[in-house]
């Protein structure tokens, strides 16, 4: 053989060798493809798989609270709906892996309600004191109060003459404007306000909150800050014995037996101010299926009828 036919020969037999490592290359590289795209699927499957048991989550909650209400005519914290749930193993039709369920049904009014804040877009100057004693207690600068309070009145509709009747006594206005700003529906969307981070709105968390409506505050279920708040003459340290007597079994029958027990002809109290019982409730879960988290967070509405939720979000 020549010299040129033997070059030629290796060099078809190097274009050949570079065709097949090529060949494999792109093989390799779809195989590859295939096999995120498959993890892929099966990841967003697992997702929605654990958004659906999130939804079986939230309509058990619905039917624990539903339960509650025929059996107890107060709410308290030592109900069955107040039971955390941690880790509870599910195992969905069609996951090869279990389900893992944490969630938690939390009282609303045993908080104080910064929709109290104003009335038909008025501020309301009695609950503006009592959420400046709040804040105070949790070591929060009180001096922020006045304009989450005009924030929230932007968020309300407006009686026409201005005027705001005050929310129990039984009358209403004639006719009311439209909201100047959105209304809020969590202390998240306080976010930015008056200067409160993150922090500040965690520490908020535990004894604050915003409902659709005016709601009074749960004697039984809220911690000793919010009572400090809303009975004015209650000094911090009696609140704090308070609740520890409480939560050891002595709960509230009505309003009247909180009244009575703080033995202080001195303290006055709107009795519309507080009850024994709830009708707002949050609901926070998660779910983890495989690689895939799901985490949502409700609000319900309990009436004598039924438990319905208000609104669900997403959290990331």
């Amino acid at each position: 053989m020549t010299h040129p036919a033997r070059h030629q020969k290796g060099m078809a037999v190097i274009a050949a060798l570079l065709v097949v490592a090529a060949a494999a290359v792109i093989a390799s590289t779809m195989l590859r493809g295939q096999s995120e795209r498959a993890q892929l699927v099966m990841s967003e499957r697992s997702r929605v798989q654990a958004q659906w048991l999130l939804l079986g989550g939230i309509d058990w909650a619905r039917q624990i609270l539903r339960d509650d209400a025929r059996h107890s005519p107060i709410t308290r914290a030592d109900q069955p709906w107040a039971m955390p749930i941690v880790d509870l193993r599910l195992d969905p039709p069609g996951e090869p892996d279990p389900a893992v369920l944490s969630g938690r049904i939390e009282d609303e009014q045993g908080k104080f309600n910064l929709q109290n804040l104003a009335f038909q877009g008025q501020v309301d100057p009695r609950q503006l004191v009592a959420f400046e004693r709040l804040l105070q207690a949790l070591n929060l600068r009180p001096s922020i109060a006045p304009d989450i309070a005009r924030r929230i009145a932007a968020g309300q509709p407006m009686a026409v003459d201005g005027t705001a009747q005050s929310p129990g006594d039984g009358t209403a206005a004639k006719a009311v404007t439209p909201p100047r700003a959105p209304g809020l529906q969590s202390l998240a969307d306080l976010r930015g306000l008056a200067g409160l981070d993150e922090q500040a709105i965690q520490r908020l968390d535990c004894c604050a909150t915003i409902l659709p409506d005016q709601s009074p505050v749960n004697v039984n279920t809220a911690p000793a800050e919010v009572l400090y708040a809303v009975v004015t003459q209650l000094p911090l340290g009696q609140a704090v014995a308070l609740v520890a007597e409480r939560d050891r079994g002595r709960y509230f029958n009505d309003a009247a037996d909180f009244v009575n027990r703080l033995a202080d002809p001195r303290i006055k109290l709107d009795k519309d101010s507080v009850s024994t019982d709830s009708q707002w409730f949050s609901l926070a879960g998660i779910v983890r299926l495989g690689r895939a988290t799901a985490a949502m967070r409700a609000l319900l509405e309990r009436d004598d009828q039924s438990t319905s939720i208000v609104w669900i979000r997403e959290v990331n």
